[in-house]
């Protein structure tokens, strides 16, 4: 036997030897009351035995249902508790969009991995902005790659676009983080991968969101997780970083070239 269903085992047997005794005791202060004292002091020991009966079975209702039934939601909010520890979870919503965003993208060391990136990129650009402007930031970018013609098709499924649309957004946002890695002092890189993203992840220094898809057509509100660094979750989105950029083909990003003049005619 456990030490734990010992120590269970002496508290029932020790609950059960108090009860008992409260309701001799009980059963007696009655019997007195009725055929021994009279007067003031048969009702008052009458009282005192009802009370004290009362108790005992109060006390067997609480060992037999609610000490267990309590002990079971302790355990219960516990192993939750823990769970949510474990995985260092530090914030949960049902729409995406009301993460700490902005105080996340001030972080040095930012990693994204989106779908189209259209939107993420137009509401946060001021925010995206001042953070490359930073000469001590490093933007890592892990987009679809759009010659992948079958993970274009399955998002266009998904977010009920055209495939071109798909792949113009993927080219769209690509430019857009290039033109943003140019336009500021620190580094920003992007990379393309083949395969169709199942969630979306970002990773700021020392904390990271999990994005969720719908699996319903269009667009719509989807929920959050927030976690921090010493987690499990933490550190999932960070092993799955290493491998989408060990996976994804870096984009040199190199800017528009101005058209060459015309060459001018041969002069006769």
């Amino acid at each position: 036997m456990s030490h734990n269903n010992q120590a269970r085992r002496i508290n029932t047997l020790a609950t059960t030897a108090m009860v008992l005794s409260a309701v001799i005791v009980a059963i007696l202060l009655l019997v007195l009351a009725n055929n021994v004292f009279t007067g003031w002091l048969s009702t008052v020991t009458e009282q005192v035995g009802g009370t004290v009966l009362v108790a005992a079975l109060l006390s067997v209702a609480w060992d037999l249902v609610g000490r267990r039934a309590l002990a079971g939601e302790v355990m219960e909010v516990a192993g939750l508790s823990g769970d949510v520890q474990q995985a260092g979870l530090t914030s949960i919503g049902s729409d995406f969009r009301k993460a700490p965003w902005d105080r996340l993208l001030q972080a040095e060391k930012i990693d994204i991995y989106l779908g189209l990136g259209r939107t993420f990129y137009t509401t946060y650009s001021t925010a995206l902005t001042n953070a490359a402007a930073k000469a001590d930031t490093r933007i890592r970018v892990v987009l679809p790659d759009p010659t992948d013609d079958a993970a274009v098709d399955c998002m266009a499924e998904r977010f009920t676009r055209s495939a071109d649309d798909v792949r113009g957004d993927i080219r769209a946002t690509t430019e857009k983080f290039h033109a943003l890695g140019r336009g500021g002092a620190g580094t920003v890189e992007v990379y393309h991968r083949t395969g169709e993203p199942l969630s979306a992840l970002y990773r700021f220094d020392n904390e990271a969101v999990v994005t969720l898809y719908s699996h319903r057509r269009g667009y719509g509100d989807v929920p959050y997780l927030l976690c921090r660094s010493g987690g499990s979750l933490y550190d999932f989105v960070r092993q799955e970083f290493d491998k989408l950029i060990q996976q994804g083909v870096h984009q040199t990003g190199q800017p528009p070239q101005p058209p060459s003049p015309p060459t001018p005619a041969p002069t006769p």
